[in-house]
């Protein structure tokens, strides 16, 4: 393969990544994919791209991934920089995803755990100092429809779930990098060695086989019959998120959620839940002038 056509499959391949972590959260929630998409970047920032143009591949399935998810987010109520901040997302990541010739000295020693724990930990920061953007997208959440695969996240958190995900991608690429064999590849890229690929993918294999089989007899520990709890979900039917919505104000919202509380506790309900942005304020704190 010319290098022309491997650089124009680098593209191909973060774009793929890009577009399966889209799919796989909602509204399309294919979620098995988040297993696997970033595999095909990672192989791409690897084995397809030059050494100077490794973080194209980063850049490519950030901006294809975030730049959609988090336009959809935020709506232009908060201002361009929110609306195009998967764009500069994926810029930064161009300019700062720089670890392949390291990676490459060390053999790939580190790729996986470097991968991993630079992955969580930057989620665990940003959910700390950058509240506007706090949880949104970790890789974990797309799997929020699955009850017989998250249980230990009552256990581990968020973070749990994070790490095994992101460890079973890193595994893989790493066996998909191996796999570029050396009649592939250009005799200054070093490949990993076979020890290290097999012991990452049998880590990988044992790690998540141990969180599935604990969520699955989390779950049939579950009560068989446990106290029966009204609940009621509690939907506006507004068309846009409060932050977005300039034809009803917060007096508004907060009016409409009240009528549907009072009707629904009349029904015997106990527990009220709406969407998480249905209020443009934090009901703990501050409440429109007139409550229920």
């Amino acid at each position: 393969m010319n290098s022309r056509a491997q650089f124009l499959l680098g593209i191909l391949a973060s774009a793929l990544s890009g577009l399966m972590l889209l799919l796989a959260f909602p509204p399309y929630g294919i979620w098995w994919l988040a297993w696997f998409a970033f595999v095909p970047a990672i192989f791409a920032q690897y084995r397809l791209f030059p050494v100077k143009y490794s973080s194209l591949a980063p850049a490519i399935y950030l901006l294809v991934w975030l730049g959609p998810y988090l336009a959809r987010l935020f709506g232009t109520g908060f201002g361009p920089f929110f609306t195009y901040l998967g764009v500069l997302i994926a810029v930064i990541g161009y300019l700062t995803y720089r670890e392949r010739a390291f990676i490459e000295r060390t053999r790939y020693r580190w790729l996986v755990l470097q991968g991993v724990a630079g992955w969580v930990g930057f989620e665990m920061v940003r959910a700390t100092i950058i509240p506007v953007i706090a949880t949104s997208a970790f890789i974990g959440y797309s799997q929020a429809t699955q009850a017989w695969l998250i249980q230990p996240v009552s256990v581990l958190s968020i973070y749990g779930l994070n790490t095994v995900i992101m460890l079973v991608n890193y595994a893989l690429a790493l066996g998909a990098i191996a796999w570029w064999g050396p009649t592939r590849r250009l005799p200054t890229e070093p490949g990993p060695s076979t020890r290290i690929v097999r012991g990452w993918l049998v880590a990988a294999g044992v790690v998540a086989a141990a969180w599935i089989g604990s969520s699955l007899f989390m779950l049939s520990r579950a009560p068989q019959d446990p106290p029966t709890v009204r609940v009621a979900a509690l939907r506006p039917n507004y068309p846009l998120p409060a932050h977005r919505d300039q034809a009803h104000s917060s007096q508004d919202r907060f009016d409409t959620f009240a009528r549907q509380a009072r009707a629904a506790a009349a029904q015997g309900a106990q527990v009220l839940v709406t969407s998480e942005m249905t209020f443009n304020f934090d009901p703990q704190v501050e409440l429109p002038t007139s409550c229920a």
